[in-house]
């Protein structure tokens, strides 16, 4: 009997420490300001739109979650923001300036997969993402815009799911990219980062 209350101790001490270090973890990935300023210029004056692949920061890249979530918001770009410049692109008419280069960042993440939300569920601790995004103009290197943006998932509600909020933070982080990018397409109004009210 003594022996099975130690290892329970055990078992809540070393889950006590894994909780509070997935949750320190995420606590270092934020983004400052509630909302972007607007770009210099609305992204309808330029005449072509260019989307590079999403780098990551090579801090973050080696994690094999990491690597997982890399590659979703790179496919989530493709299906979703690349779409969309590609219709502009063939809806532009003239405009006064060159191609506008799009160019994503991930700068912070902590992503927890689907087999660690299995097994250890809300120890494991919250999920979140911070990129920024550089829109810049081809021809003359000039920056026209830099936002910033953020998405996470809560630990508790990411283990009743088993990692569906998890995945769907990389989907929300896009969708805020590219509405953000549609809004300033007509109108330079800027737009919100996703941190939380």
């Amino acid at each position: 009997m003594d022996r099975i209350i130690k290892i329970s101790l055990g078992l809540f001490f070393l889950g006590s420490v894994v909780f509070c270090l997935g949750g320190c973890a995420t606590r270092d990935i934020y983004v400052d300001e509630h909302n972007n300023p607007p770009p210099k210029y609305k992204f309808s004056d330029f005449s072509k739109f260019e989307l590079k692949d999403v780098t990551i920061a090579p801090k973050y890249s080696a994690h094999p979650a990491n690597k997982k979530a890399h590659r979703k918001i790179q496919e989530n770009f493709n299906n979703k923001l690349g779409i969309i410049l590609e219709a502009w692109n063939q809806s532009q008419i003239s405009s006064s300036k060159g191609t506008l280069v799009i160019a994503p960042e991930i700068v912070q993440i902590k992503f927890i997969g689907g087999g660690a939300r299995f097994w250890v569920g809300a120890l494991a601790g919250s999920s979140a993402v911070n990129m920024v995004v550089v829109y810049t103009e081809k021809e003359t290197g000039e920056v026209v815009d830099r936002p910033n943006f953020y998405q996470h998932a809560n630990a508790v509600v990411g283990g009743w799911s088993i990692g569906v909020t998890d995945n769907n933070m990389l989907d929300r982080i896009v969708d805020l990219i590219a509405n953000y990018t549609v809004s300033n397409y007509k109108e330079a109004i800027g737009g919100v980062t996703g941190k939380p009210e």
